[in-house]
C-alpha cells in the first residue's frame, strides 16, 4: 500500500499492533504530511477542509502561588496574548487547592476563563467537596478529577453538578468514549491525538461525542 491510502495502512497496522497509540499517531502522522506534499495541499484539506482561521489556546499557570498566578494571568491578559487559563490542581489538601483557584478566578473575573485539571487525583467525596466550592466560585469546568477507569463514579458527578466534568485519561479510544457516552460519564472530551492514535482516531471520537452531545 502507497500513501494514497491511508485508511489501508491504518488497518494494516491495527491488525498487526495492539495498543502502541503514541506509535501509531506518529506513523500516521508522516504518512499524512508526505500525502499533503505530494498534493501541495495542508493536511486540513485530506480531512475535508478546516472550519476556522484560529482557536484560543488556554494558558496553563503553574506555580503555585496565588499572587504569582494572578500577576502572570493579568500581564497575558493586558498584552492580548491569552485571557482563559488552567490550573493544575490535586497535590494540595482539596479546600488548599480550590482556595488558590477561586482567588484567581475572583480576580480575573468572568472575562476570562478559569478550569481545573485534577489529573485523576480525587476520590468522589473530595471531588463532591471540591467542585461544590468551584461551581459556587463560577470556575468554568473541572478535568479527570477521578481515576480514570471509574466512570459509573464519573458519571455520578457529571449528574450532580451543573460545573461541567471533562474526561481526560478516561477517554482515547472510540470504544471508550462510547462507553462514557452511554453512561452520561462527562460533559465534554479532551482529544489528543497521541493517545487516539492520530487524526483519524480523534475524528472518530469526536463523531461519538457529537451524536451524544458531549462537548470537545
Amino acid at each position: 500500500r502507497g500513501v494514497d491510502s491511508i485508511q489501508a495502512l491504518r488497518q494494516l497496522v491495527a491488525a498487526q499492533i495492539k495498543g502502541n497509540y503514541f506509535a501509531k499517531n506518529a506513523i500516521e502522522m508522516a504518512l499524512l504530511d508526505i500525502q499533503g506534499k505530494i498534493l501541495n495541499v495542508p493536511v486540513s484539506t485530506l480531512l475535508g477542509g478546516k472550519v476556522a482561521d484560529k482557536l484560543s489556546v488556554l494558558w496553563v499557570l503553574a506555580s503555585g502561588d496565588t499572587a504569582k498566578d494572578i500577576e502572570e494571568a493579568k500581564s497575558l491578559i493586558g498584552i492580548g496574548r491569552h485571557k482563559d487559563f488552567k490550573l493544575k490542581i490535586g497535590r494540595r489538601p482539596v479546600k488548599e487547592d480550590v482556595a488558590h483557584v477561586i482567588a484567581i478566578k475572583e480576580a480575573l473575573g468572568d472575562e476570562s476563563m478559569v478550569t481545573v485539571d485534577v489529573n485523576q487525583a480525587w476520590s468522589e467525596a473530595e471531588a463532591i467537596l471540591g467542585m461544590q466550592m468551584l461551581q459556587d466560585a463560577g470556575v468554568d469546568l473541572v478535568e479527570q478529577p477521578l481515576v480514570q477507569h471509574d466512570i459509573e463514579a464519573q458519571a455520578r458527578l457529571s449528574q450532580r453538578f451543573n460545573i461541567p466534568s471533562v474526561a481526560d485519561e478516561s477517554v482515547g479510544l472510540p470504544y471508550e468514549g462510547l462507553r462514557i457516552a452511554s453512561l452520561a460519564g462527562a460533559r465534554a472530551f479532551a482529544l489528543k491525538i497521541a493517545k487516539s492514535g492520530g487524526i483519524f482516531g480523534v475524528l472518530e471520537l469526536a463523531a461519538i461525542a457529537r451524536a451524544a452531545g458531549i462537548g470537545l
